[in-house]
């Protein structure tokens, strides 16, 4: 699994209004993919002391989610391989 991180560093995005905040996106190319997301968790530099809680979003073949490139997220771990393209 990988750690909960932002696709942008602070210092790019912090300054940025809601018409301005790059996009990311990840498509699913398998059935099960996971995806670990923190709901609310977007300018959440601004709100160091707010606690977030953790959802898995399971997307299947051909799904795309598209979300703010400030919004904290992880790739979830696998037991297997899993292809999926984050771009």
């Amino acid at each position: 699994a990988q750690r909960a991180h932002t696709d942008y560093k602070r210092k790019d995005v912090e300054n940025l209004d809601d018409k301005e905040m790059p996009l990311s996106c990840v498509i699913a190319l398998e059935d099960d993919t996971y995806f670990d997301v923190w709901p609310g968790a977007i300018r959440c530099f601004a709100d160091e002391g707010e606690k977030f809680h953790h959802q898995r979003l399971i997307l299947n073949a051909g799904d795309m989610l598209v979300f703010r490139a400030d919004l904290v997220h992880g790739g979830a771990a696998f037991m297997k391989n899993n292809i999926r393209i984050h771009v």
